[in-house]
């Protein structure tokens, strides 16, 4: 267990850490690019400027994490728990959520084009101008959630 690590610039690419616990780990301009974090308990964890793309975070705890100016494009969040997350200027075009829990999310200044949010609860989220261009939102439960001035 590696609550509050400082992973800050680590090149963690192609790492295996499934099923890790790095509770309130700061990954800051860290190389995540392929790693699989697949069960990893990642509670308000901060991915601020890292670079994840391809990264397998199937079914981990992102609860409250902050994705701020992320790359995460062809990432795997399925059943992922990103529940209170915040998501600011940041990149998941491609990627797969299916089934995740974004449930709380801010999202603001982002790209999802592409991606499936397919079963995805983003309940009572706040979106704003973030582009879901070619999205496919069957099925995700958009309850109370507010839609401002996004590609929607």
């Amino acid at each position: 267990m590696l609550t509050d690590a400082n992973l800050d610039s680590a090149d963690l690419a192609n790492a295996s850490l499934r099923g890790a616990i790095l509770r309130k780990a700061t990954f800051d301009d860290a190389l995540l690019s392929s790693a699989d974090l697949s069960g990893a308990d990642l509670s308000e964890a901060d991915f601020s400027a890292a670079s994840l793309q391809g990264i397998d975070l199937r079914g981990a705890n992102l609860y409250k994490a902050n994705f701020n100016a992320a790359t995460l494009w062809g990432g795997n969040l399925s059943g992922a728990n990103l529940k209170g997350v915040i998501i600011y200027l940041s990149n998941f075009s491609g990627s797969v959520l299916n089934g995740a829990n974004l449930e709380d999310a801010f999202i603001s200044d982002s790209e999802f084009s592409d991606t499936d949010l397919s079963g995805t609860s983003l309940k009572d989220a706040f979106i704003s101008d973030t582009d879901f261009t070619g999205a496919n939102l069957n099925r995700a439960n958009l309850k109370n959630t507010s839609l401002d001035d996004g590609k929607h």
